[in-house]
């Protein structure tokens, strides 16, 4: 049972790996929707769902996270920017600072 689960472990981390090497975004964003379908799927079953529902669950799970991917959803950056005069110049000793959007530090 041990050497079961290891030979798993040292697979799916090579296939975490190949995804991190890979150039783009998408092997991982696959690789991860995978993961976390699996996970779904698994969640159902934990809480006595039958398997056609926790199933669907996990379908409904992907079908939403590529409907977001999809979409362009980039991470989420709200409220704080820099701007260029808030940058530290060389030689300033002034630490760059963060504002947000009205204007507040």
């Amino acid at each position: 049972m041990l050497r079961q689960r290891v030979v798993t472990a040292v697979v799916l981390v090579a296939i975490m790996f190949a995804a991190l090497a890979a150039p783009g975004r998408w092997p991982f964003a696959l690789v991860s929707l995978v993961l976390f379908a699996a996970g779904a799927w698994e969640w159902g079953r934990l809480n006595a769902a039958s398997n056609a529902l926790a199933v669907a669950m996990a379908l409904v799970f992907a079908l939403v996270a590529i409907a977001i991917y999809a979409g362009g959803a980039e991470p989420a950056r709200r409220g704080l920017h820099t701007t260029a005069h808030d940058r530290a110049t060389p030689g300033s000793g002034s630490a760059a600072r963060i504002m947000c959007r009205d204007g507040s530090r």
